[in-house]
């Protein structure tokens, strides 16, 4: 036990497996059981996945320290996603804590190209001037067997759930704990693969690393990325010609007003 402690304290292992948390704070800690490790660091690789999760208020000082260790401790960093961030627009501000800014390569050739036998969905987009309310938005789910929606918030998820005249509709949202997750992805999968009715309410928590495969997608209006990452639980194996994934404005701020009006003292 003593031996296996000491590997996961210090790194001294060929293959190290951990999070990006702790990757982090042993860069940007000044304690030294963090920093202890830190010269394990040179001459390696470090592989981030789902690259994008990175924090937005993180992306800086922590890109400027990667291109740190790759240009003065010859350390290789891979991101590896679907859908990989666009982070060379910030070179110029990441060059004021490096010299070399943030310049990443590509590891293949005309990576685009890689992507033409993998589209296996295509993208519906409905007008932003036509925003949906959680009525409509239930009578669409409700006219299929199977079908994934994707919303922003918990509160959202709830309140299409209300609208949805079935009680077997499933939930998936960052409110329940981990083992009620796995129980309720369980059950989609087995309602998936028996070809039972299945519809799925649920938040971005299903975005990333989940392996799961619905015919239809419906997503709000979300960053480029949060969009790709949903639809990539369309068609995931590839059983379809094509998945539809539709992408679609809330009707959420007339809603709030009106609730503030009603309110208001006449």
């Amino acid at each position: 036990m003593h031996r296996r402690q000491q590997l996961a304290e210090n790194w001294d292992a060929p293959i190290i497996i951990t999070t990006n948390v702790q990757l982090l704070e042993s860069l940007f800690s000044n304690r030294s059981a963090q920093c202890r490790k830190l010269h394990r660091l040179r001459d390696s690789i470090i592989v981030f996945d789902e690259a994008q999760t990175l924090p937005l208020k993180l992306v800086t000082p922590t890109l400027a320290a990667l291109s740190h260790l790759a240009s003065s401790h010859k350390t290789s960093v891979v991101f590896a996603t679907a859908t990989q961030p666009v982070f060379s627009h910030l070179h110029t501000q990441i060059s004021n804590h490096c010299d070399k800014g943030w310049q990443p390569n590509e590891i293949v050739n005309e990576p685009l190209a890689l992507f033409t036998p993998l589209e296996r969905t295509e993208y519906r987009w409905h007008s932003p001037q036509q925003r949906w309310n959680w009525n409509y938005l239930a009578e669409e789910l409700e006219q299929h067997q199977q079908a994934l929606c994707i919303v922003n918030l918990n509160r959202h998820a709830q309140a299409i759930i209300e609208e949805i005249d079935n009680p077997d509709v499933l939930h998936l949202s960052t409110n329940q704990c981990p083992a009620h997750r796995q129980n309720v992805l369980a059950e989609v999968r087995e309602r998936l693969q028996n070809k039972q009715d299945c519809i799925l309410i649920a938040t971005q928590c299903i975005e990333a690393g989940v392996d799961i495969d619905f015919p239809i997608v419906y997503r709000a209006y979300a960053p480029l990325d949060a969009i790709i990452q949903a639809g990539g639980r369309c068609n995931r194996e590839g059983l379809l010609e094509k998945g539809t994934v539709h992408v679609f404005a809330q009707k959420m701020k007339v809603i709030l007003q009106m609730e503030v009006i009603n309110k208001l003292p006449i």
